[in-house]
């Protein structure tokens, strides 16, 4: 049996390249793909749209290198807000949120796994759930982080001086079954991104100077950190309602699969790639 076809970032610009009757839309990430194929294919029927394909290029850097390289009109590119600088383009689409995990933190995806989960209508777990305590916990409890990982990866990181901090596995949230965001864990991070001389006031400013936020703490801090607290969150509504049941919400990779599936349901995600299905109806 032949296994699942795989392409490293060098193959898929080959493939960009070489394939100009396919329309290809560029992300970052491998684990991205899978996710924009699916929106997209839920909000264009097939027959709407020519030959196309979701490829990754392995991060912001591969994407700028294709389009100061290329001319090619067959694809365009969609690229995380994180803590880089913007690529200005007409050929890329740039998040507002720091990558494609915040647009899961998203009210109409969830009501719609949930009602599914519970068998109700999605008009009547609307009006019982929201985000709200979600926020709140993130705001107050991980906004100093916000403005300590920005300074870190901003004037830190590029200094090949410094000894690098792996953040980007680092645990923020206190213990499940326990809900919400350990603060000692977060001091202990921000110790370790601030360097001696660097205070958080520091940080907070040069974050106010150079970060165009989205407002909500939850949207502009890496989305993967958040998703323990997210998956509680859910699995203690699902709770309250029903006792059985619920297995997608019992684990953080089943809960975030589900809001996957329902994230064609999102109107701040689908609105974010207006411009890439615009690209695909009409090259």
């Amino acid at each position: 049996m032949e296994g699942i076809p795989k392409y490293t970032a060098e193959e898929n610009i080959i493939r960009i390249m070489m394939e100009k009757s396919v329309n290809f839309v560029v992300v970052e990430g491998v684990n991205d793909t899978p996710i924009y194929e699916s929106v997209i294919e839920t909000i264009l029927p097939d027959d709407d749209i020519g030959f196309w394909d979701v490829v990754h290029l392995g991060g912001k850097n591969n994407i700028k290198e294709l389009i100061n390289e290329y001319v090619n009109e067959n694809f365009i590119c969609v690229t995380d807000k994180d803590f880089d600088l913007t690529i200005h383009s007409d050929k890329v689409v740039n998040l507002t949120r720091y990558s494609i995990e915040n647009f899961f933190i998203c009210e109409d995806a969830i009501s719609t796994s949930l009602a599914i989960a519970l068998k109700a209508k999605k008009r009547d777990i609307v009006e019982l759930f929201n985000l709200d305590g979600f926020f709140d916990e993130v705001d107050s409890a991980a906004r100093r982080l916000l403005y300590a990982l920005f300074f870190y990866q901003r004037k830190i990181s590029p200094d090949p001086s410094k000894v690098r901090v792996a953040w980007g596995n680092s645990s923020i949230h206190k213990n499940p079954p326990e809900w919400g965001l350990c603060e000692n864990r977060i001091n202990q991070l921000i110790q370790s991104l601030l360097p001696n001389g660097v205070s958080e006031l520091d940080a907070k400013a040069y974050f106010e100077d150079n970060f165009q936020s989205s407002g909500v703490t939850a949207y502009d801090l890496p989305g993967k950190m958040l998703r323990v607290l997210l998956q509680i969150y859910i699995s203690k509504f699902y709770k309250v309602y029903k006792k059985k049941g619920g297995i997608q919400f019992n684990t953080v990779d089943s809960c975030m699969e589900s809001i996957v599936a329902c994230l064609n349901h999102s109107k701040a995600f689908v609105e974010q790639i207006q411009p890439v299905l615009k690209f695909l109806r009409t090259v």
